[in-house]
């Protein structure tokens, strides 16, 4: 039996442009379930790119208003 790895499309969402692209290709689709997918995908590409900008908690990504 041969492995695969498992795709993610949120390995491939590296910037806020390329978020802004999937988010507007996802919007096409009136499919409520693929809407939802497409949110978790960019939730966990905005994870990964606030970790590699050295942001360790949601609060430093999500500033409080003073």
């Amino acid at each position: 039996m041969t492995d695969y790895l498992t795709f993610d499309a949120a390995d491939y969402l590296d910037s806020a442009e390329s978020i802004a692209e999937f988010l507007a290709a996802v919007a096409e689709d009136a499919n409520p379930n693929v809407q939802r997918r497409a949110i978790e995908v960019v939730q966990r590409a905005r994870l990964a790119l606030a970790t590699n900008d050295g942001i360790t908690s949601p609060s430093q990504t999500h500033p409080r208003p003073d």
